[in-house]
């Protein structure tokens, strides 16, 4: 394991014990963390059975083969519930997040200025900033309260926190939620899901979908964009033939695209593009809509394949 990997893991699990003793210190001109208020949390997912074999029979029926499928780590646990606050709150930390990201590279501590931010704004924001400062993602955290109202932050630079913010939480997110929803919806459905398998398609092409999930006998496909999707439509589009799940079981998720924007793409390429923000309900919709059919354990989906 890589030795700044393993770094980050020792400070998660003394992180709790140093948050306690900063939470006590709130003088008006030094580094505080701000409570959280009014921002969305989920419940837990840690207990699913992750049954892809369905998965596998049905990539196997299109002549695509598995190459590799990435081991799980306790630590994605963590990263995992991060990844929904993120999703779930991301019209209000958008601003910290896009921060972060255009600054990866650099190696220099961003600055951000909240003083004409709303409260909820600056809450999520901070809370996100300490979660990440808490696993050692920010090497440095400070916020500035009034009369500055202004945040410092400092990336780690190691690969895996590059790739999480680079777009690798948005399909964590998406893992989450679909299955909270679902989870939510029946508690005993037969779900199983495969993140970031590397596949090789019927022409020998290599490629990696971003997620696969099985819910009973349906196989559900989520391609997940922070940002330079165009190139990737045309791809995606032939894919979609290989794979022929329709329209209702194709989606891509984008953080910077309008509703408008979303619905042109849709009558293009023929999969449902949705905007980060309105994922949690079109998701709903769908499942909702085949609740009496292909949701309902132990039985057939014949409607989506027709």
């Amino acid at each position: 394991m890589d030795k700044e990997l393993i770094i980050v893991l020792e400070r998660i699990a003394t992180a709790l014990e140093k948050i306690a003793d900063t939470l006590n210190k709130n003088p008006a001109e030094k580094p505080i963390f701000v409570r959280q208020s009014n921002v969305k949390e989920v419940g837990k997912t840690d207990n699913i059975v992750n049954n892809y074999r369905i998965i596998e029979e049905f990539l196997n029926s299109r002549n695509i083969k598995i190459k590799h499928i990435p081991p799980e780590e306790e630590v994605d646990k963590i990263l995992d519930k991060i990844a929904v606050y993120m999703g779930n709150n991301f019209s209000l930390i958008r601003s910290f997040y896009e921060l972060i990201k255009h600054n990866i590279n650099s190696g220099l501590t961003v600055k951000l200025e909240l003083k004409n931010k709303r409260q909820e704004e600056i809450n999520a924001i901070c809370n996100l900033a300490k979660r990440l400062h808490e696993i050692a993602f920010l090497e440095e955290y400070k916020y500035f309260n009034s009369p500055k109202y202004i945040l410092y932050a400092r990336p780690n630079r190691i690969p895996k926190v590059m790739s999480f913010f680079s777009g690798k939480w948005l399909e964590r997110f998406i893992k989450s939620q679909t299955i909270l929803l679902l989870q939510k919806m029946n508690p005993n459905l037969n779900i199983g899901y495969l993140l970031n398998p590397q596949i090789k398609l019927p022409n020998g092409d290599d490629f990696e979908f971003d997620l696969l999930l099985s819910v009973e006998n349906d196989i559900y496909w989520f391609e997940a964009k922070t940002g330079d999707y165009q190139r990737y439509m045309e791809k995606y589009s032939k894919i979609s033939k290989i794979l022929e799940l329709g329209f209702e079981r194709s989606f891509m998720i984008l953080t910077d695209i309008t509703p408008t924007g979303a619905e042109a793409l849709r009558t293009i390429f023929y999969m449902n593009v949705v905007p980060i923000e309105n994922f949690s309900e079109e998701f709903n919709k769908i499942i909702i809509k085949y609740k009496s059919t292909s949701l309902e354990p132990n039985n057939l989906s014949e409607q989506n394949t027709q």
